[in-house]
């Protein structure tokens, strides 16, 4: 089990004019100031955590998730940061670290 803290951020972003994995990247290297490494280059890269995006996209009606073309939500972000290093294993090659410094919510909502 990999230890981590997890903080989700929801805001109103707009990334109809980029491709939502242009959007990503552009929280990534943000996280990046505050001595985060998010994404592997390569499979056997070491990282801090890692970042899942909900680009707001589509609707919910009566419950039941209707997806569009368009930005129809705020993003929800969601940034697991290693509170404990974890060498590669049969599920990951990557090697999990604990940043120097863990960043707080408000650190990251203020770069975000």
């Amino acid at each position: 089990m990999i230890d981590e803290q997890i903080h989700t951020i929801t805001k109103q972003m707009d990334c109809l004019t980029i491709d939502p994995m242009k959007c990503s990247d552009n929280i990534i290297t943000k996280l990046k100031t505050l001595g985060l490494k998010l994404k592997a280059d390569n499979s056997t890269d070491t990282v801090n955590g890692g970042v899942t995006i909900d680009h707001g996209y589509g609707h919910f009606t009566n419950g039941v998730y209707i997806p569009t073309n368009k930005i129809e939500r705020k993003h929800t972000i969601k940034i697991n940061i290693y509170t404990k290093d974890e060498l590669p294993t049969d599920q990951h090659q990557t090697t999990l670290k604990k940043p120097s410094k863990i960043p707080t919510l408000e650190e990251i909502k203020k770069i975000i």
